[in-house]
């Protein structure tokens, strides 16, 4: 989808950064939520999470769909 946007490729690497940056910092904030054995707040954390992710990639998918329709 970032590759979408930009024909240089310019968006396509910064989506890949922010693919490997998630990749590394979630198990530390898991980590870090789990030092006190919270495991509910860290269930609730993953879900407002996934929300937030789905919220966010909603409006880039729907542009792009009225961009090739």
């Amino acid at each position: 989808m970032c590759s979408e946007f930009d024909s240089v490729g310019a968006m396509a690497i910064l989506g890949g950064f922010a693919s490997k940056l998630g990749l590394a910092s979630g198990p530390l904030l898991a980590a870090f939520i789990l030092a006190d054995l919270e495991y509910s707040l860290l269930i609730n954390t993953t879900i407002i999470g996934i929300i937030a992710a789905f919220l966010f990639s909603i409006f880039p998918a729907l542009m792009l769909d009225k961009k090739t329709h």
